[in-house]
């Protein structure tokens, strides 16, 4: 079974009060179990006459998607948190890509999540849990809540599809009252459009946003996939680190023309800036081949994702990379980092002092989170001492640094200038890497006010510097990026680090290391919560 799974929490108050006379201190705690020859186990008493519609709901999940879901119910975690439980019967199940497991503690009120394929997103699970599982918990309906969860990773798994995702899982679909009867058709976006009017006609989704609409998702998108590249090429790094070239190529192509095609993305998007009285139909096309081309390239990165897991294979080389974070470290250390750098440094060495208490602990999982997080921290470090050749790479630098606060204006204008100095304009590629370093750094001081508005008491100032370079991410958005999901909702990416962060959109929420990969597949991620 793949290790590379970042695990998420989500930590809810309850909106009730615990089971009367129950007694948390005095509960039975269980041990995490092994599930694999049992589907369903309710060692806690709950189901009853309900386990046949559960076991209904369960093969229904099967039929419709070819992927298990596991549920189980006990009286406590004990001391474990519902994702730390259900990683552990996860690992010790033996569960694999091909599987979805979900526990409740009902004495706790707690539950937890693992999941370890690329049909979901933490945000698709994250979506699964906050409008179906959670409800039916916060009522008791402890069947009704695995019933909710296969049915609703049935309907995600199943409406896979990237534009359709990003523009109608964005939430601006605002319509006219009976303008349209809007189906979700349950089958893959390749084979059908997803829209029907009320004659059952077939609709382009991106008809139904206004050009305002549209342009926004295509520069959320623009910013997805960006970051998928950066984080993608990030880590290829350290692959070809360790590797001989022939083994790396083939990613190393795929990130190269991922790169190039992004550089007309942005070109497109920069005529969409240039000319604000560019005819609306041919803006219209713009912004959709925009969100075309960031399709394919994210398309092209998922793909490349369990060939590249398996080069780098960290689930039986942690302590090894750990080592060599060591050493690269005090190699740093020599060059007396300040600043971001000396952050970033004080950041790295607290993580890899995690990852090999997780192995101590016999936490494999946990451990390769925490080394994904070192050695990224560490290679943006060392990015952050080197001396830059010109003003275009220090911009560029600042930008890669700080990608979680920059949006798509300032990727924009870089991009372009180095179109154009290449093209020999000289002094138009100079005002557009000035026009670019002063949206970033404008984007950094509003992330960075947003931050102290929130003024989270918990964030950890280390975890805020990894979360500002894009080494811990959050999933896009709120609603799911099976395709390119809530691109009106959010930044990007994770969990899992294992500290609560204040810029996340609930208490208690977490980040995990960025890796390679699209949108879909960055981070295979559990989580769960109380109830």
């Amino acid at each position: 079974m793949s290790m590379k799974r970042a695990l998420v929490t989500s930590v809810f108050l309850s909106l009730g009060t615990l089971t009367s006379g129950a007694s948390l201190t005095s509960a039975h705690a269980e041990d995490p179990i092994d599930v694999a020859a049992v589907q369903i186990s309710d060692e806690a008493g709950v189901l009853g006459a309900d386990q046949a519609e559960v076991r209904q709901a369960l093969d229904r999940f099967f039929d419709r998607t070819g992927l298990q879901l596991y549920v189980v119910y006990v009286p406590t975690f004990d001391d474990l948190t519902g994702e730390e439980w259900a990683a552990r019967t996860s690992e010790k199940s033996g569960l694999g890509r091909g599987d979805v497991l979900l526990v409740v503690a009902t004495k706790d009120r707690a539950y937890g999540y693992d999941a370890d394929n690329q049909t979901f997103t933490a945000d698709d699970l994250e979506t699964v849990d906050r409008t179906r599982i959670l409800p039916a918990l916060r009522n008791d309906e402890f069947a009704r809540a695995a019933i909710e969860a296969a049915d609703g990773y049935g309907d995600i798994a199943e409406d896979d599809g990237l534009p359709w995702g990003w523009l109608v899982f964005a939430g601006v679909l605002v319509l006219a009252a009976g303008a349209f009867a809007v189906h979700r058709i349950r089958r893959r976006f390749e084979q059908s459009h997803h829209v029907l009017d009320e004659h059952g006609n077939p609709v382009d989704p991106a008809a139904l946003l206004d050009i305002k609409e549209l342009e926004e998702v295509a520069n959320r998108a623009l910013v997805a996939v960006d970051d998928a590249l950066l984080t993608s090429n990030d880590e290829l790094r350290h692959a070809e680190a360790e590797h001989r070239r022939p083994q790396t190529d083939g990613f190393r192509r795929t990130v190269d023309q991922g790169r190039s095609s992004m550089r007309e993305a942005f070109r497109l998007s920069q005529q969409l800036d240039d000319s604000p009285s560019m005819p609306d139909q041919e803006r219209r096309r713009t912004a959709s081949r925009i969100i075309a081309i960031c399709e394919d390239v994210d398309r092209s990165l998922d793909a490349q994702v369990e060939a590249f897991d398996a080069l780098r294979d960290l689930d039986n080389r942690v302590p090894q990379v750990l080592d060599g974070l060591v050493v690269r470290a005090d190699d740093l250390a020599a060059s007396r980092p300040t600043g971001r750098a000396e952050r970033l440094m004080t950041a790295a060495m607290e993580q890899i002092e995690r990852g090999r208490k997780a192995l101590a602990d016999d936490e494999p999982k946990n451990a390769i989170v925490h080394t994904r997080t070192a050695e990224e921290a560490v290679a943006q470090a060392a990015t952050l001492l080197e001396d830059q050749p010109n003003k275009r790479s220090e911009v560029d630098r600042y930008i890669t640094t700080h990608r979680a606060a920059v949006r798509a204006p300032a990727r924009t204008r870089l991009s372009e200038a180095s179109r154009i100095l290449s093209a020999g304009n000289k002094a138009e590629a100079e005002r557009l890497i000035d026009a670019a370093r002063t949206a970033a750094k404008s984007d950094v001081a509003a992330w960075k006010g947003r931050q102290e508005t929130r003024g989270d008491r918990r964030r950890s100032p280390n975890v805020e510097t990894l979360v500002l370079g894009g080494i811990l991410v959050k999933p896009i958005g709120r609603n799911g990026l099976g395709g390119i999901g809530s691109l009106f909702g959010g930044s990007t990416h994770g969990g899992g680090s294992g500290e609560p962060y204040g810029g996340s959109q609930r208490p208690g929420s977490t980040r995990t290391p960025g890796s390679f990969g699209g949108t879909r597949t960055r981070g295979r991620r559990g989580g769960g919560g109380r109830f």
